[in-house]
C-alpha cells in the first residue's frame, strides 16, 4: 500500500506523476502543431503558420467525427420473461433519456477529435444529482441521500496523467487527470478532509508546469487576469495498488483531500 499521507511515500508518487507529465511533452506539442492545421491561417495569430485557402485537416476531421459520433447512441433493454416486459421498456426509455441529458453526442464528439490528433480520452464519474430534475432518495429514519448521477467528461491530453514507465495499459501503476475547480466550492465541500482544506491556497492557471508563473494577487489571492474568482488546480489519482482514486491539489504537496474505494 502506498501511503499518501506519509509526505515520503507522496513524493515519491508525485514526482513519477511529475516524470510522466515530461515524458508525454513531446506528444503534446505534435499534437499542438496538428490543431494549428486544423484551425487554419485564418482563426487568430495562433492559427496555423503558412496560408490555408482548402483546409483539408479541418475537412478529414469532420468527416472522422460525423461518421463515429454523430448522434447519440441507443440503449435495447429486453428480457425473456413476459412479466419483466414493462419494467425493461420503462428501463431502456429511462436510459435514452439519461444519454440524451448527458449530451453524450457532443462528449464523444470531442474525444473523437481529440483521437484524430493523438488520443482521446474520458473519464466516467458519478456527479451530484441535479434536484431540479431529479428527486432525492430516502433512506431508513428519515434520512435523504444523493444517489449521484453517472457522467462522461472528456479529458484532455493537456491534463491526462499516464504511468510513462508501463509497457502496457493493464501495468499501469497510476493514471489519473487534472482539473480547475472554484477554489470557494472547494473549501465549502463537506465531504473533503478539513485539515488538509485549511492548508489549500488557490493557484494561476499556470503553476502546475510552470512554477516560475506562479502569482498573488489582491491581497494574496491568486487570481489570472482573465479568471473572475480564485481557482485551484486539482488531480484525481487512481493507484492501482491500493486501488483507489485520490483527489489531491495538483501542485501543492498535501495530503488527499478524499479518497474512495476504486
Amino acid at each position: 500500500m502506498i501511503d499518501l499521507h506519509d509526505k515520503q511515500s507522496r513524493g515519491r508518487l508525485l514526482k513519477a506523476i511529475k516524470t510522466s507529465r515530461e515524458a508525454l511533452e513531446p506528444f503534446r506539442r505534435v499534437r499542438k502543431e496538428l490543431i494549428r492545421d486544423y484551425v487554419g491561417s485564418w482563426y487568430s495569430e495562433g492559427g496555423a503558420r503558412n496560408r490555408t485557402l482548402v483546409n483539408l485537416m479541418n475537412q478529414t476531421a469532420r468527416i472522422y467525427t460525423v461518421a463515429l459520433a454523430a448522434n447519440n447512441p441507443q440503449v435495447m433493454v429486453s428480457t425473456p420473461l413476459v412479466e419483466n416486459w414493462p419494467f425493461a421498456k420503462r428501463f431502456e426509455v429511462n436510459l435514452n433519456k439519461l444519454i440524451s441529458d448527458m449530451e453524450l453526442d457532443a462528449t464523444f464528439r470531442a474525444i473523437v477529435l481529440d483521437a484524430f490528433f493523438c488520443i482521446g480520452c474520458g473519464v466516467v464519474m458519478m456527479r451530484d444529482t441535479d434536484t431540479r430534475f431529479h428527486g432525492l432518495l430516502e433512506s431508513e429514519e428519515d434520512v435523504w441521500l444523493d444517489p449521484g448521477e453517472p457522467w462522461l467528461n472528456r479529458v484532455s491530453l493537456d491534463d491526462l496523467i499516464l504511468d510513462m514507465s508501463a509497457k502496457e495499459l493493464t501495468k499501469m501503476r497510476y493514471c489519473g487527470h487534472r482539473y480547475r475547480a472554484d477554489f470557494e466550492k472547494v473549501k465549502a465541500e463537506p465531504g473533503y478532509d478539513k485539515k488538509v482544506k485549511a492548508k489549500l491556497t488557490p493557484s494561476s492557471k499556470q503553476s502546475v508546469d510552470n512554477p516560475d508563473f506562479v502569482r498573488d494577487i489582491a491581497a494574496g489571492i491568486a487570481v489570472d487576469d482573465d479568471e473572475l474568482k480564485p481557482m485551484i488546480w486539482l488531480q484525481n489519482i487512481w493507484v492501482a495498488e491500493n486501488k483507489t482514486v485520490s483527489t489531491m491539489a495538483a501542485d501543492q504537496d498535501l495530503p488527499p483531500l478524499l479518497e474512495s474505494l476504486y
